[in-house]
């Protein structure tokens, strides 16, 4: 389900969201590369937006992957299973576009979604959970980008494309829509250079629709942690004034595709790699700052597999020749749910700890899996905490322990739910965004 290449390993974590800030810079990197990294953001001018958010804490988004019905027996998924008392945001992926026309979406993607009324039961989870907000997602980590590289090189394209994602929030009466769009620009996805510019035209475009139709309804983009893709996909300044948040994928640093085994979510650079790790920072510099504000921080339920060369050599960074073992339920190349991991621990798996990127990691002969824990999961909350992000987003509800096979159910998301209630939200104010005169566009 995650599975992309990557034709590169360094990682950096940095939205683009930036504003003066007359403060000294942070004595936390991600690396020492990211001091010479930083993307500089000219201010030509300022607006302020206010995002209300329920209950005034930190938020929690919950991905509900709509392909989990597909799963056999107990790893089956469906809207009834969602803990919405857990989300302060629910995420419906995927719609998909239109057979008729790419310039309009659909409230299903047949391939994914079995139920033609999926979308309509989603929006009855409002009735369960009143405070929720309910947002549906176009994309994902196998939608062809030359698909939305297309629709937004042409105006009458994007206005068309934005119509109808309009008319499918009213008829379902969504609270927002997300963007899961990790690769403008990026030939091998199908996409071209022209997409920088036009990605940021078109969210400008949608975020101007969005305030003309007056609901509040919000706009977010599932964004990339990957400095070149950053280059070469995104207008920072642009895009962060015209969206409410970018949702940063802490996971996924390490795979298969690394051909050594490694936890994939690791908070500190260990001795066998360099500059690729998740120690997430806001850093300024020449008087800017990457803001906090709209940055929520993406956790995962789920464990990226390997199978050993030697299964007599399974300490970190050893060597790899390929996926692990499918997961009995999610049968799927690279990764396993997270209640598929915590059941191997269950039969004996032996567990160790990477000291240093303070992840868990499980072995069984020539099996290993690098995963996340409760243990784990509150480096990434202290994270949040310390830097001020607007909270956290899991992906997915589907791959936590939601049947309670270990314990109680929904350990993760309860942990990281529980959490996020403590911290007060990091947008219940004025929002000041660099670069772009939201005024102008109305």
């Amino acid at each position: 389900m995650l599975d992309w290449n990557r034709t590169n390993d360094g990682y950096d974590v940095r939205c683009y969201c930036c504003y003066p800030l007359p403060t000294e810079p942070s004595s936390h990197f991600i690396n020492e590369r990211l001091k010479h990294q930083l993307v500089q953001v000219e201010a030509q001018a300022v607006s302020q937006r206010t995002i209300t958010q329920p209950d005034e804490s930190a938020l929690t988004v919950c991905f509900f992957s709509n392909w989990a019905i597909w799963r056999p027996g107990a790893g089956r998924y469906t809207l009834d299973e969602i803990p919405g008392g857990f989300c302060s945001h629910i995420v419906y992926a995927f719609v998909g576009f239109s057979e008729t026309s790419s310039n309009k979406i659909t409230e299903m993607r047949p391939e994914d979604d079995s139920d033609p009324n999926g979308l309509r039961k989603f929006s009855e989870l409002r009735t369960r959970f009143p405070s929720a907000k309910l947002l549906v997602s176009v994309g994902g980590w196998d939608q062809e980008s030359s698909k939305l590289s297309k629709m937004i090189s042409q105006r009458d394209s994007r206005e068309e494309f934005i119509t109808s994602v309009i008319s499918l929030l009213e008829a379902f009466k969504m609270d927002g829509f997300n963007i899961y769009w990790m690769w403008p620009g990026h030939v091998s996805r199908g996409g071209v250079p022209a997409d920088k510019a036009n990605f940021a035209l078109f969210l400008k475009e949608m975020s101007k629709a969005f305030d003309q139709d007056s609901k509040g309804r919000l706009l977010t983009v599932m964004s990339t942690v990957e400095e070149f893709r950053v280059v070469e996909g995104y207008d920072v300044a642009d895009v962060c004034g015209s969206v409410d948040y970018v949702y940063l994928p802490a996971f996924d640093l390490r795979g298969f595709w690394n051909n050594f085994v490694d936890v994939h979510t690791p908070m500190g650079r260990r001795s066998f790699e360099s500059d690729n790790f998740a120690n997430f920072n806001v850093v300024n510099q020449n008087n800017s700052s990457f803001y906090p504000g709209k940055l929520v921080l993406g956790v995962a339920t789920l464990g990226r597999t390997y199978t050993l060369r030697d299964s007599n050599n399974n300490g970190l960074g050893a060597a790899a020749r390929g996926t692990g073992a499918h997961g009995e339920f999610t049968k799927s190349d690279g990764y396993v749910a997270y209640y598929e991991v915590c059941k191997r621990i269950k039969d004996g798996w032996t567990v160790r700890r990477d000291p240093v990127g303070n992840v868990p990691y499980t072995t069984s002969g020539d099996q290993w899996i690098g995963y996340d824990d409760v243990v784990s999961l509150r480096e990434k909350v202290d994270l949040i905490r310390k830097e001020g992000l607007a909270g956290a987003m899991i992906y997915a509800l589907d791959m936590d322990d939601f049947r309670g096979t270990c314990g109680k159910r929904y350990p993760l998301t309860e942990f990281v739910s529980t959490e996020m209630r403590k911290l007060p939200s990091a947008t219940s104010y004025d929002v000041i965004v660099a670069g772009i005169d939201r005024a102008n566009l109305k």
